[in-house]
């Protein structure tokens, strides 16, 4: 999949830089900062979402390239209407939304909020326009660049003294900014000619009737999925305070920083080619191996995290964030499933189960604030983070099993591959296993042993990888 190397190996460049920047950050900035930004994040991630009215699905798959560059166009001005319509509603309606959220003392949030929004919604549009011309590289780039301005920000912001909350905010703008700016110049030159013969208003809004039902059920289904996945930090700020979202939110930060990127990068390469493969009836067979691809580079990973997340967080923050190693560890199983389903649920889209997915996403919802609501009426973290791992591993392994059942692929083959993927990594966990064992409380023994685990499985999948492709080569197979 050249599109999918493209795209990660830009990614996770850029990921690997927020990471170790995340090393240092950790250092100049408290964990109320950290939980003030991911208070504010979730706001700005659940307005996002629907800030295109999720054309940015149906712009990469669309027959008619015209109709495809008007969607581009109802995007931006739809990103447009809602970051106004969020500066009017925090400043003058809700007045006190931030103080809910225990994140009043920051300043500018509100307009911050507002810009950040059409940011996101343009830059969100344009993606998917690059996506349908398959100009992966050139998002990568783009993408990378922003993660690298993002760095270079945050740690420069206590030297001008705001080392605080303020500092991460300027940090998250700046990359935006230049995220829209470097997609619009790969953009423009492509999308002028689609748009030949002038925007006319008629056109916008016969475009937009004919996508109602994208605009409809897309917006909800994603509404419903974002706020599910925002519910934890909503509900550990509002319940426990900012510094233990601070932790939690680390603890998730270094989870999904890898994860998201491969997720997000194979689920925008798998949506324009099983687009092409559904008409040609060869969905099933690139759907199957989506997942046994997903299934090598996940089962590994996540049962390493929940072997050494302890410490390994310890190791590279310091003591004071051992909290979020063990919220990390608790939902490594969470993260492995939700890898594997992230992707192949773009299945949804490709076959226009627009019900059956807002369903799942109301699924979702549910679970989690039932899980929330249950580590507060308690009064303990730990269990409302448990219960969202297992609802969390649950629902998600049923939407991974629906949407290949979709194109045909069946249970037991399902269950194969898991079983033999689990087998392959096997191996490689026992040093790690016989070190716990041996010393559990030996924390630079099992990292080491973590260390040596690691390498050699990346070599292994390094060989099988040159392996595979020259059997391909041999044979002239195609790798989606």
């Amino acid at each position: 999949m050249k599109g999918v190397f493209a795209l990660a190996a830009t990614g996770i460049t850029g990921q690997a830089i927020g990471i170790a920047a995340t090393f240092a950050l950790s250092r100049l900035y408290a964990p109320d900062d950290f939980g003030t930004m991911a208070a504010f994040n979730s706001v700005l991630v659940i307005l996002s979402s629907v800030a295109c009215l999720r054309f940015e699905l149906q712009i990469p798959v669309l027959a008619s390239r015209r109709m495809a560059a008007q969607l581009v166009v109802v995007g931006v001005l739809a990103g447009l209407a809602l970051g106004l319509a969020s500066l009017l509603t925090t400043r003058e309606i809700l007045p006190d939304f931030w103080s809910w959220l225990s994140v009043g003392d920051c300043p500018g949030l509100s307009e911050a909020l507002c810009l950040l929004v059409v940011l996101q919604g343009f830059a969100a549009s344009l993606s998917a326009w690059l996506t349908r011309s398959k100009r992966f590289g050139t998002i990568g780039s783009a993408r990378l660049v922003s993660q690298v301005v993002s760095a270079c920000v945050c740690l420069c912001m206590p030297a001008f003294g705001l080392g605080s909350a303020l500092g991460l905010l300027i940090g998250l703008i700046c990359s935006q900014v230049v995220l829209a700016l470097a997609i619009t110049g790969a953009s423009a030159a492509s999308i002028a000619p689609a748009l030949s013969g002038g925007l006319r208003l008629h056109d916008l809004v016969r475009t937009l009737c004919r996508k109602k039902g994208t605009a409809v059920f897309g917006s909800l289904s994603a509404l419903l999925n974002v706020i599910s996945w925002q519910a934890p930090i909503f509900g550990l700020s509002v319940c426990f305070g900012t510094a233990e979202v601070g932790q939690f939110a680390l603890g998730m930060r270094l989870i999904q920083a890898p994860l998201q990127v491969l997720g997000s990068t194979f689920s925008q390469v798998f949506l324009q080619f099983g687009a092409e493969q559904n008409h040609n009836g060869s969905l099933a067979a690139v759907a199957q191996g989506m997942y046994r691809r997903l299934l090598t580079y996940t089962l590994f990973p996540g049962v390493l995290l929940g072997l050494v997340g302890v410490e390994a967080f310890s190791f590279a923050f310091g003591s004071e964030w051992r909290l979020a190693g063990e919220f990390a560890q608790i939902l490594s199983p969470w993260a492995c499933v939700w890898f594997l389903a992230s992707p192949l649920s773009m299945i949804y889209v490709i076959k226009g189960r627009k019900r059956e997915e807002l369903a799942i996403h109301a699924s979702l919802l549910l679970t989690r604030v039932t899980a929330i609501a249950i580590g507060a009426a308690v009064g303990d973290s730990f269990v409302a983070v448990v219960l969202l791992s297992a609802g969390g591993s649950l629902v998600y392994g049923a939407i991974l099993w629906r949407s290949l059942r979709l194109v045909g692929v069946s249970s037991i083959s399902m269950s194969l591959d898991a079983l033999r993927a689990l087998g392959d990594s096997t191996p490689f966990l026992l040093p790690v296993l016989l070190a716990k064992l041996i010393r559990p409380e030996a924390d630079f023994l099992i990292l080491s042993a973590a260390g040596v685990s690691a390498t050699a499985f990346a070599l292994w999948l390094t060989i099988r990888g040159r392996s595979a492709a020259r059997d391909r080569a041999e044979t002239g197979t195609i790798n989606p």
